[in-house]
């Protein structure tokens, strides 16, 4: 390239054709040559830390807030599918309102689909205080054999739990340690099976499929029960979808849900077997498996976190059942 005193002294004609050279790429710019330079390479974008995704997962959550003023904005359901929840928690995060339990559940299932590895599946809790009995639901979530919950409920402590737990029992654990500060005592314990990752299937979702009175066994026993679960959920899951049966685990029967019309094990305490009463448990759980159901007159109680309903005959009867022909009733959130 010629110098500034060189450029000085051309004519119009040799600007112009030196002009040329340079937009012809001719002539090289600079001392030395022209090196021509690779293209960008693409970045490997690799995903964060599980943990990390749950922490933010559950912080959007949160940010939503819990809904105290007891109208439903979503109308949630446990007898839809799949594909209905998926659908469900896409209007949630359109629409940014206030949520419960349930609807927590069902936006957590839809925001965690997409984390490779990770098991999912409904936990419940039926806990009594003053008479009143309270129903909460949250998301257990398994990754390499550490587990943790998402959720949303009146007191942070009750709501998600830090994927550090060793095991399903752990977690069911420090819920139950919770539930003990504040009062509660532990009726009933119900574990869903793993739910799927597809927005468009139309597969079951089970979120109660084991159910366990915790009041008439052993903590030690529902422990041992949980590991063993644990170890047979995957399996009892394709059993389910692949042939409609299932393998029943150590001290358990079979039952059936009449809410959700979904079949289901029913734990019994070897201690109890061979008694009337347990034969009518299978039942039981129908009468209470649903979040929402409030006798008339109950009165809330502001240290409760979820749904409520008082141990009236028709809501805690083991043979309670609806009429023929008859829809089991809509339920309704607790009014705060």
């Amino acid at each position: 390239m010629k110098s500034a005193e060189e450029i000085a002294k051309m004519s119009a004609p040799e600007l112009r054709r030196e002009l040329q050279k340079l937009e012809t790429g001719s002539v090289a710019i600079g001392k030395g040559p022209r090196v021509p330079q690779p293209p960008p390479s693409i970045p490997t974008i690799s995903p964060p830390p599980v943990g990390a995704q749950i922490e933010a997962i559950q912080k959007y959550i949160h940010s939503l807030q819990y809904n105290f003023i007891g109208k439903e904005y979503f109308k949630p359901d446990k007898r839809m599918p799949l594909q209905r929840v998926m659908y469900i928690a896409k209007n949630i995060i359109k629409d940014s309102l206030p949520i419960k339990c349930l609807e927590a559940t069902m936006l957590a299932i839809y925001l965690t689909r997409d984390i490779e590895g990770l098991t999912r599946l409904p936990l419940r809790f039926g806990t009594t205080v003053q008479g009143h009995v309270y129903w909460h639901i949250v998301l257990a979530v398994c990754y390499k054999a550490k587990w943790g919950a998402l959720g949303l409920s009146r007191r942070h402590d009750l709501a998600s739990k830090p994927l550090e737990f060793a095991s399903l029992a752990s977690l069911a654990n420090d819920y139950k340690k919770s539930y003990e500060s504040i009062g509660h005592r532990i009726l009933k314990i119900t574990a869903g099976l793993p739910v799927g990752t597809s927005t468009s299937s139309t597969e079951k979702v089970y979120y109660h499929f084991l159910i366990i009175p915790v009041s008439k066994a052993k903590w030690s026993d529902v422990e041992a029960l949980l590991n063993k679960f644990t170890k047979s959920m995957v399996k009892l899951a394709r059993q389910l979808r692949d042939t409609g049966k299932y393998t029943k685990l150590e001290n358990t029967v079979c039952c059936k849900c009449l809410e959700l019309q979904h079949p289901g094990l029913l734990y019994k305490p070897p201690s109890s077997e061979g008694t009337g009463e347990d034969s009518q448990d299978a039942k039981a759980p129908s009468a209470a498996a649903g979040e929402g159901k409030k006798a008339a007159g109950a009165s809330p109680n502001p240290s409760a976190h979820g749904d409520v309903q008082t141990p009236t005959a028709s809501a805690t009867s083991p043979t309670a059942q609806p009429t023929k022909g008859s829809r089991p009733p809509r339920r309704a959130h607790l009014a705060v």
